[in-house]
């Protein structure tokens, strides 16, 4: 047997676990004669507050590794994995030595290091232990294939908390069952692009995309997801692919035109009122002044200013709360609430209200289309 180990996240009742496990032990665990398991437990001196191992604690830890394989190996026990999870750290082998020998290496190793090892043998014929706590399940295998695609991105210096459009692909047998899960990711608020038999082969390719961090919780709570409804209507998934993404992004270089997202609409709406508002209020009031007959002392531009600063503030958020917003809330339902809908909103009222009268209609052309671009800046970038 050779060892091949892989680490991967899991989410318990407990709270998020991580799970060490020797892939290679597959490979004779249904013939492996050494029918006893080793349970060694250690609890966390300085853990975060995740309950997972601090910078501080993970040099002792690895040498507390290192100290129980070495002499539990040299009884002729098998190293299957270990789980760290909620303040507590379990390390488990198979072995077939006096139990004795084992408690008194577990002992002496904690001994050693300053900790409490407890532990406890049981058999375990079947290797149970092996395969429903520390083998890959089909969603683990999904997550660790993730954390793969997310590895490959860090190494070209991608920003995860940058958001992008993320591509995936599902394929099914026949044209019915890719219609219902194209049907289910379009009611999931996924763009699909594509639903036909693929161009080589006798399947029928799904291509659905969404627009995401590349956050581990993120990219996996969407490719579980995904990977399980592709079962269920007879498919399957087929993974995702991204760009990288190295600097801060703009509404219009990483969100896409017509189907992004919006975020934290009811802030960006204020954002893009008090900033466009305000400004754009002030200076419309002091071109009115300039061009009234009427002649302004010094001390009456102050409050005229400060009247249009507040009324373009008003005008702005009212807009923005009663007619932007549900709006916005409606299109995205149906998956087309990007940057476009946005200005294509702002400029049809302006229209409509330049129909009934055009000095009103030039001055909400004036406001909406800058706060238009405020509010973009911010609602399709995750704060």
């Amino acid at each position: 047997m050779q060892d091949k180990w892989n680490v991967y996240p899991r989410f318990t009742d407990e709270g998020q676990a991580w799970v060490s496990v020797n892939l290679g032990y597959e490979e004779i665990a249904q013939t492996d004669a050494r029918n006893s398991l080793l349970a060694v437990r250690l609890k966390l001196k300085r853990p975060n507050a995740q309950g997972l191992p601090t910078s501080e604690e993970f040099a002792a830890l690895e040498e507390i590794d290192e100290a129980l394989f070495a002499g539990l190996e040299a009884h002729n026990a098998v190293y299957a994995g270990r789980i760290t999870v909620n303040r507590e750290r379990f390390f488990f082998y198979y072995m077939n030595c006096d139990e004795k020998a084992a408690a008194a290496i577990v002992r002496h190793v904690g001994r050693q290091f300053g900790y409490i090892l407890e532990f406890g043998v049981s058999a375990d014929p079947e290797k149970q232990s092996y395969w429903l706590n520390l083998y890959p399940s089909e969603d683990d295998w999904q997550v660790i294939q993730d954390l793969d695609v997310l590895q490959a991105l860090a190494k070209s210096g991608d920003q995860p908390d940058l958001q992008r459009e993320v591509t995936h692909w599902a394929y099914f047998p026949t044209q019915a069952l890719a219609q219902q899960f194209a049907d289910w990711a379009a009611a999931e608020h996924y763009v699909v692009t594509r639903c036909a038999r693929e161009e080589d082969g006798d399947r029928f390719q799904v291509i659905f995309s969404h627009t995401g961090s590349m956050r581990l919780d993120d990219i996996s709570f969407r490719t579980l997801y995904s990977n399980r409804k592709a079962k269920e209507f007879g498919g399957d998934y087929d993974g995702w692919e991204t760009s990288v993404e190295k600097g801060a992004p703009s509404a219009s270089g990483n969100t896409p035109l017509f189907t992004g997202r919006p975020t934290h609409i009811i802030g960006s709406v204020a954002i893009a009122s008090l900033t466009v508002g305000a400004v754009g209020g002030a200076a419309l009031f002091g071109v009115a002044g300039i061009a009234s007959p009427v002649t302004f002392s010094l001390g009456d531009w102050f409050p005229q200013l400060a009247e249009g600063a507040l009324m373009g503030i008003f005008i702005l958020f009212g807009m923005g709360i009663f007619v932007l917003t549900p709006l916005l809330l409606i299109l995205r339902f149906f998956g087309y609430a990007g940057p476009f809908s946005v200005y294509a909103i702002s400029l049809l009222f302006s229209i409509l209200f330049m129909l009934d009268e055009p000095v009103l209609g030039v001055v909400g052309l004036t406001l909406s289309i800058p706060a238009a671009y405020i509010f973009c800046r911010y609602a399709y970038v995750r704060g």
